[in-house]
């Protein structure tokens, strides 16, 4: 008798909760995502972009969100359905206050799609939506006990969300977008 085996799992170490930083791109500012559904690259992870596949148009403009630990989160859930596999990704968040800034923001991009990704506290970067299709942004405001503001990233892919390709540093994206500058505060505006 012949057999093969696969092991799936196993010991990884720390597992550190929450997401540490966001990357929201417009998505027309995108022009490809590399990834292995739609691409196959001979010797390639199923399940990975590789370093490089986030192509964008020169001078697109990135907006960075930093988070304190435990502030944002990223949950995907995934839907077989009669027309294939669903995916549904959701990155959320709460901003303390109100804040004009934000609504402001929300009104100027609301009807935007956009590419996200998603670094989390292990140094493993996700990335959600390509060129075709992205994540929509909704706003919640709550006036209760505490004043806050939830924005919500959300869509709904024929793929699941793919790892994108790192350094043992965890997410260097100066090595993914080299003509791009970063700002290293939370910030909601596209020119930061």
């Amino acid at each position: 008798m012949t057999i093969t085996e696969q092991k799936i799992g196993g010991y990884s170490g720390v597992n550190a909760p929450g997401v540490l930083n966001l990357y929201v791109i417009d998505r027309k500012e995108v022009l490809s995502v590399l990834d292995p559904a739609r691409h196959r690259i001979p010797g390639g992870a199923v399940s990975v972009v590789p370093a490089g596949g986030v192509v964008l148009n020169r001078g697109a403009m990135i907006t960075k969100m930093k988070f304190p630990p435990l502030q944002c989160s990223y949950i995907q859930t995934m839907e077989r359905t009669d027309g294939g596999l669903i995916s549904k990704p959701v990155i959320e968040f709460q901003v303390p206050a109100s804040r004009k800034d934000l609504i402001d923001f929300y009104n100027v991009h609301y009807q935007k799609q956009f590419v996200c990704l998603v670094e989390d506290a292990n140094r493993q970067a996700y990335i959600m939506g390509n060129e075709e299709r992205g994540l929509r942004m909704q706003l919640s405001q709550s006036v209760n006990s505490v004043n806050t503001h939830l924005i919500t990233f959300s869509g709904s892919f024929a793929n699941p969300s793919f790892l994108l390709e790192t350094s043992a540093a965890g997410l260097v994206l100066a090595d993914h977008f080299r003509d791009t500058d970063f700002s290293i505060d939370f910030s909601l505006d596209f020119n930061a």
